[in-house]
């Protein structure tokens, strides 16, 4: 995940540097007609575009360089609000640099849009990648909410603890916040796998459903993944 941040921050300051040079790179400007743009101070805008982007890009570059030490789900977050900030800020700051009559209006709407998605995403992270409820019954193992489903015993024909897990190949279908994965990942050796890890380099408890396939879960907590296990076997 650092890595990841670290390169969509050289990405943004190269976008930077390139709308500097190309303000026709500028989304909205590039669809404008000729006497649309004529409202428009394109020098002042591209420098503003230009520096948030950079400013953006710098400060996606230092959280990646933190969350190398320091990594966790926390970078997400921080992904996130660092680009929808500056997006807003710059929709605030363009109709500066637009002298259309319905400039200011559009960027109103532009702004309560962002904030919506901003707030909506930073409220959805929490409740992915917060831990899943697992109750063990005599009949199943029931993992509730985001991807939840039940596993019945009578399905079931392996489980086992194994030490790591494979390294995954794809995300087909499923959430990933660096440490958390739920949903469907494509695993080396074991395929496609239904995953609800909340400590990707914990141990994990494998079990073979004959009808999902492999399913992969664990804790927060060594320990309380070590009582689940033990709880599965005593009612398998």
């Amino acid at each position: 995940m650092a890595l990841i941040n670290v390169l969509i921050g050289v990405l943004f300051i190269v976008l930077g540097k390139l709308v500097n040079r190309y303000p026709m790179l500028i989304s909205g400007y590039n669809t404008m007609t000729e006497e649309r743009r004529s409202y428009v101070d394109i020098d002042a805008m591209k420098r503003t575009v230009s520096r948030a982007l950079s400013l953006t890009g710098v400060a996606i570059v230092i959280v990646g360089i933190v969350g190398y030490w320091f990594g966790g789900s926390w970078m997400i977050y921080a992904l996130v609000s660092i680009v929808f900030l500056m997006a807003i800020i710059v929709n605030i700051i363009s109709p500066r640099y637009d002298s259309h009559p319905k400039a200011r209006r559009t960027s109103y709407w532009t702004v309560a849009v962002l904030a919506v998605i901003m707030v909506g995403v930073c409220v959805l992270l929490p409740v992915g990648g917060g831990e899943s409820e697992i109750t063990v019954t005599k009949d199943a193992v029931v993992i509730e909410g985001i991807y939840g489903r039940t596993i019945y015993f009578a399905d079931t024909d392996t489980v086992f603890v194994s030490s790591d897990m494979p390294k995954v190949k794809l995300k087909n279908n499923g959430f990933a916040d660096g440490r958390v994965m739920k949903g469907k990942f494509t695993l080396d050796d074991w395929g496609v796998c239904t995953l609800f890890v909340h400590d990707i380099g914990a141990p994990v408890i494998v079990i073979r459903d004959n009808n999902y396939g492999y399913i992969v879960v664990n804790k927060k907590n060594r320990e309380e993944t070590a009582r689940l296990f033990e709880c599965i076997k005593d009612n398998i």
